[in-house]
């Protein structure tokens, strides 16, 4: 198995590389001006403009949600809502937002999924479970209303429910959506207010109804629902559910590696995978012995997870990145990829190009390091994770003087490296 001959153009780089950044931020300073003298309209058109220069730019799409929003266009916010979370899975404060404006639409059961995700990806933010509790509440779900509202600090609103009235109070609809700062970025989660010291043990649970009341044993519907994977049928690929788990929804074709399968559903045809090098499949198995891969064919789900370890997934977007193949847990259909090793060393990885979804599991806290063309960076062969970009890694050698540093690192890109593990 020979090595690749890494040699990537400039027209391989993400989106944000290549677009107009000064022009963006221009549009996107003047929106923050007009939003700031609440002149929305005329700061909707400049975030539209933003969008012209920097197509399905996430920092936009949140303003443009949150001008819609404040416009009293709940609708299209919520479409917009939608747009960014197809985009980034994993950003709680756009499922906070949908449900919120799903709730003030009335549509529960959204409401419900959208919100119970946000806790998922967010056990900490108290808003979550504030609005989670009154999306309970109009679901007539009472027991996990008021266990949320005592997981957001509001012990007599979970009385009123548990005593069958309407919440006398509610969450203030607006507060999930206030602009953080005019950089016009995301708004960053909130800290968490301080919790009375009586309602420290409801408020400890991650998701609502795990909590007991002193010194009576847990439930088991509450260890069940704290625990709780989704597993309804969706449209997707690769998605968090919290846990440090994945779920992969297989459309086609997908490959997993089947120590980190839990749990499949649907109609999979499950073969072992081949190893493929300069665009073709070969005779070699992808994965070592104790870690085969399996090519997945049809329409299901996989739930991916590895003890003592998180697993997450990663989107690319026209991106080039190289893993170690020992990390990949599992890829779509969508993403192209190849396998090889590195010059000099023989670490097996797998280059992935393109858009797709790519499963990794982590054993320490990932770090990035980023490279420039006149400051060459080494690194330590047991941390290296992979890297993104224009970036020729060769191994040291006898000869390299560099101590542990055991691979030279050149070029034009982000190192990726596992730091302190994970707790």
């Amino acid at each position: 198995m020979g090595d690749w001959e890494i040699n990537l153009g400039a027209d391989e780089r993400g989106s944000l590389a290549v677009m107009d950044e000064e022009s963006f931020l221009t549009h996107m300073g003047r929106a923050g001006d007009l939003i700031g003298a609440r002149r929305l309209e005329e700061a909707e058109v400049e975030v539209l403009r933003a969008l012209g220069v920097a197509a399905g730019e996430l920092r936009a799409l949140h303003v443009l949600a949150l001008v819609r929003f404040k416009l009293g266009r709940l609708s299209d916010a919520r479409d917009v809502y939608r747009d960014i979370i197809a985009a980034a899975p994993a950003d709680a404060g756009a499922r906070l937002h949908l449900g919120l404006i799903a709730l003030k639409l009335g549509a529960i059961a959204e409401a419900i999924d959208e919100l119970e995700t946000a806790g998922r990806l967010e056990p900490n933010d108290l808003r979550v479970w504030s609005y989670l509790g009154l999306a309970y509440t109009r679901g007539a779900q009472t027991q996990l209303a008021a266990a949320a509202f005592r997981r957001s600090g509001q012990p007599d609103l979970a009385d009123e429910v548990e005593r069958g009235d309407q919440p006398a109070t509610s969450p203030q609809p607006a507060a999930a959506l206030q602009l953080a700062s005019p950089t016009l970025l995301p708004p960053p989660p909130p800290s968490p207010t301080p919790v009375p010291a009586s309602d420290t043990a409801a408020a400890a649970p991650a998701l609502p109804g795990l909590a007991p009341a002193p010194g009576e044993p847990l439930t088991v519907g509450s260890f069940a629902m704290a625990r709780l994977a989704p597993s309804e049928p969706t449209v997707g690929t690769l998605t968090s559910t919290g846990g440090g788990m994945v779920r992969l929804q297989v459309r086609d074709e997908a490959y997993v590696r089947a120590d980190a399968a839990l749990a499949s559903a649907g109609t999979l045809t499950w073969d072992r995978g081949r190893r493929r090098q300069r665009g073709r499949l070969t005779e070699a198995w992808l994965g070592a012995d104790e870690q085969p891969f399996y090519r997945l064919r049809g329409a299901g789900d996989v739930w991916l997870g590895l003890p003592d370890r998180t697993v997450t997934a990663l989107l690319l977007e026209d991106d080039i990145l190289f893993l170690r193949e020992d990390r990949v847990i599992a890829f779509d259909g969508d993403v192209a990829w190849e396998v090889g090793r590195l010059p000099r060393d023989g670490l097996p990885l797998v280059q992935f190009r393109g858009r797709g979804r790519v499963a990794i599991e982590l054993g320490g806290d990932p770090v990035a390091i980023r490279l420039y063309p006149e400051r060459p960076v080494s690194v330590a062969r047991t941390h290296v994770l992979g890297w993104i970009g224009r970036v020729l890694p060769r191994g040291a050698g006898r000869s390299w003087p560099g101590g542990p540093m055991e691979i030279a690192c050149e070029g034009e890109g982000v190192m990726l490296l596992e730091g302190a593990r994970l707790s």
